[in-house]
């Protein structure tokens, strides 16, 4: 049982330890229970994820599963950052489900796996990587002003505000001319990656 080994520790110490600890664990074959608040050690650290909230276990998977597929609002906001947008439930089939949401934008997304199926209003989930900047409008975009632009040296983050009046975030590497022509206060088309919405359970 580890107990938040690496919560006193400086940045790159930190970093140094998470190899250390993974490279003990392989070497000794035995089970490690990394208990940790910080997102980043879960899942870099780990195998396995358990999400708990007072007491409760919400979802447990693999760490890629944890962060694309969040079953629940609590594990979205938990593991990273998320944008959480409103909408309807269209219709659903084995792939999956069909929503819009009220920002003006149809598009596939995955099903919470909680035993219940959704219906009528619904709570998306999108990741801010997940969003992307267009030249040009098109049905698969939706509109929207860039707020506020900060860089963070890989790159931009955009706070943006729909039509809705819904504020979420979109983080760009430098890549892109329409991501370095872009200023606050302009107007702009958001395209979402294919399958990157996921509904809520709550």
């Amino acid at each position: 049982m580890l107990d938040e080994p690496l919560s006193a520790l400086d940045f790159k110490l930190r970093k140094e330890m998470q190899v250390e600890l993974k490279r003990l664990q392989s070497e000794t074959g035995i089970t490690f229970i990394f208990v940790t608040p910080d997102q980043e050690d879960a899942v870099t650290m780990s195998d396995r994820v358990a999400v708990m909230r007072d007491g409760l276990i919400l979802q447990v998977g693999k760490p890629r599963e944890i962060y694309d597929r969040p079953c629940r609002r609590f594990v979205a906001e938990f593991i990273g950052d998320i944008n959480i947008l409103q909408g309807r439930l269209l219709s659903t089939d084995a792939d999956g489900a069909k929503v819009e949401l009220d920002a003006g934008y149809q598009g596939k997304a995955g099903l919470p796996d909680s035993g219940s199926e959704p219906s009528g209003k619904i709570s998306v989930a999108i990741r801010p990587e997940q969003l992307d900047l267009m030249s040009e409008s098109s049905a698969l975009t939706f509109d929207c002003s860039i707020r506020k632009r900060s860089y963070v040296g890989s790159g931009f983050d955009y706070e943006v505000i729909l039509v809705t009046c819904e504020i979420i975030i979109m983080r760009l590497h430098n890549r892109s001319d329409v991501d370095r022509s872009c200023q606050v206060g302009d107007q702009v088309h958001l395209s979402l990656a294919d399958g990157s919405l996921q509904i809520l359970a709550d």
